[in-house]
């Protein structure tokens, strides 16, 4: 199916040539920037260890293991760093082997490899100090899956073990992070463009393996996931990525055009709009490359038949696999982390469209190869232009937590009351250094359920939660009134807030006689005579927010990350509230150790009516 690989030690100068100035791309863009980059909510938490999150809510049970077992629960930056390139340069070398002709091959892992570690998307993956070798793992095991099963077998067995290995690594993809498990896709993809190499009988073969051993690694995952959480003795208390309703994917697909601009032109994060629409001018290249190769090759199959494989193909890659886990999960949009692996694909496109024109003449080959090269190197110098600012502000912004944090401390230390407990209420409101992601984040933002730095830096115990309101009027930190004393907790207002019980609506709860829940702006409220805790009802009490002409339910939880909150000789627990825009009704219900509800309640908005 595929044909042979050249062999490397016959050309040791392109090769030497090509990998060592990626290690030197590397080193003064990725490298560097992970070394300086500051440290975000996540790594302030992970920094005290894993959380049975991982495994728990989210699947990525591999993920957890690297983490705790490889790294000793420890973030080891340089050794996660020299673990990340040769998965990097390996993820480039095996896509390069499906989109370039042999000669061509160690430029084009270079071009590939320099387009796609600094894109945007895979920085902002690769800033989470504790996944920095994880995450690249991930996408080369998806594409040495898919890469296998387009490997020749002399015998029946051999090819069967062959598929069962395949199975194993993207399921191991799977268990990291789920969206980089489609990574490997590309090689499927690129197998149907070059119909140079292959013929469409043969593509048709690898789709239909492709498909095949997908479904069977989704199997091996889940009993590896299941498994694992059994060993750890872990309590699998949420699947949050639950199955899509057909509402739902009505809905998705409704936004499914937004989504896709946003993906290529990197709109997902935010960014110059020059830097949006050269990423955009890209992505349309990369897809109209093939295309044209397909038109002006010369081939055994028919003109029409080529063109339609680089089409189907080009589009597969840029609007279809990327987006197959946001279309049929039960979520909202996915983060840009979430397609790190777009920037490897979009170079991909390129150098399998220029492949395609090989056996022209060179009248039209040289042409080609100066406009893909051109392209190419243009592209991979805007994202280590854009991807060094990046590392920059996120470095910039750790240090801003950091300071802040130490003025918080110290005027605390001079706080009477004050026992080395406090909560924060609201956010810091600059957003100078964002980028619209969680690397972009404060770790000072509204809703924090636990905020480490404080307890790394300053040795203090306990938990520190960002309320998203405060429980009397105040103004921003560092102001005069900023710190203050309520029944008996201390607090730090991160901006002017008002008293939360000034704009608060409550609907009786049928189902808890006496309890209330409540909304003001930017939070949900369970009030009660006493303090809502994990043992009531033997489980937790979750909601739903239910919208006007959407079938999407923002789920959450009041667990032991909501704070109580005294007040007026009633418990107050406090959650971030899902926004309330289109609210139609809130779903309550009592969720038992087994995963079911003891009781479901429907409270309408009508329903919610101002405090006393």
């Amino acid at each position: 199916m595929t044909g042979h690989v050249a062999d490397p030690r016959g050309q040791p100068p392109r090769w030497r040539t090509a990998l060592l100035t990626a290690l030197a791309l590397y080193g003064v863009t990725a490298a560097a920037g992970i070394l300086a980059d500051g440290h975000h909510s996540d790594d302030w938490r992970h920094m005290a260890g894993a959380s049975d999150l991982w495994v728990a809510v989210e699947g990525r049970w591999l993920l957890d293991a690297i983490f705790r077992f490889v790294l000793g629960e420890r973030f080891l930056l340089p050794m996660q760093i020299a673990l990340a390139f040769p998965c990097l340069w390996g993820f480039s070398t095996i896509i390069a082997r499906h989109a370039a002709s042999p000669t061509m091959r160690p430029i084009a892992t270079l071009a590939i490899f320099a387009v796609g570690t600094n894109h945007l998307f895979l920085a902002d993956a690769l800033s989470f100090a504790s996944s920095v070798f994880a995450y690249p793992l991930a996408l080369v095991l998806s594409a040495a899956g898919y890469d296998l099963i387009t490997r020749q077998a002399r015998t029946p067995i051999r090819r069967f073990a062959q598929l069962l290995v395949s199975a194993q690594l993207i399921a191991a993809s799977i268990g990291i992070y789920q969206t980089y498990a489609v990574a490997g896709l590309i090689v499927p993809t690129v197998v149907l463009i070059r119909s140079d190499r292959h013929s469409f009988p043969a593509a048709l073969r690898v789709a239909a393996l492709g498909a095949a051993v997908s479904v069977a690694a989704i199997a091996v995952y889940l009993v590896e996931w299941r498994t694992y959480a059994a060993v750890m003795d872990m309590t699998i208390e949420s699947r949050r990525f639950q199955p899509v309703t057909l509402d739902g994917l009505f809905e998705k697909l409704r936004e499914y055009p937004a989504l896709i601009k946003s993906l290529h032109t990197g709109s997902i994060m935010q960014i110059p709009r020059p830097v949006r629409m050269a990423m955009g001018l890209f992505a349309a290249f990369s897809i109209l490359m093939p295309i044209l190769g397909a038109a002006v090759m010369r081939g055994r199959q028919g003109p029409a038949l080529n063109i339609l494989r680089s089409a189907i193909g080009a589009g597969l890659a840029m609007f279809i696999f990327p987006t197959l886990f946001w279309l049929f999960y039960a979520g909202d949009a996915a983060p840009a982390r979430a397609f790190g692996f777009i920037g490897f694909w979009s170079a991909s496109l390129v150098i399998s469209g220029l492949s395609l024109l090989e056996d022209r003449t060179l009248r039209v080959l040289r042409p080609g190869q100066a406009i893909v090269g051109a392209a190419v190197t243009a592209m991979a110098m805007l994202n280590a232009f854009v991807v060094s600012a990046f590392w920059s502000d996120s470095a910039h912004l750790g240090q801003r937590d950091e300071e802040l944090a130490r003025a918080i401390h110290a005027r605390l230390a001079a706080t009477q009351g004050y026992d080395g407990t406090f909560r924060l209420a609201g956010g810091i409101q600059d957003r100078s250094f964002s980028w619209g992601t969680l690397a972009g984040w404060t770790s000072f933002h509204a809703g924090n359920p636990s905020i480490g730095l404080f307890r790394e830096m300053f040795g203090l115990e306990g938990s520190f939660a960002a309320l998203p309101v405060s429980p009397r009027a105040c103004h921003g930190f560092p102001a005069a009134g900023s710190v203050f004393r309520h029944e008996g907790k201390t607090y730090v207002c991160l901006q002017d807030l008002p008293a939360y019980t000034d704009d608060m609506r409550c609907a009786d709860i049928d189902n808890m006689p006496g309890d209330r829940i409540c909304l003001a702006d930017r939070a949900i409220i369970h009030v009660s005579m006493t303090c809502l805790t994990r043992s009531v009802g033997n489980g937790d009490l979750n909601f739903a927010f239910l919208y006007r002409d959407s079938s999407h339910r923002a789920l959450r939880r009041f667990s032991t990350a909501n704070f109580p909150v005294l007040m007026h000789d009633e418990c107050h627990t406090i959650a971030l509230a899902p926004p309330t825009r289109n609210l139609d009704a809130i779903e309550l219900w009592m969720q038992t150790p087994d995963g079911g509800a003891a009781w479901r309640e429907r409270i309408d908005i009508k329903a919610f009516r101002a405090t006393p």
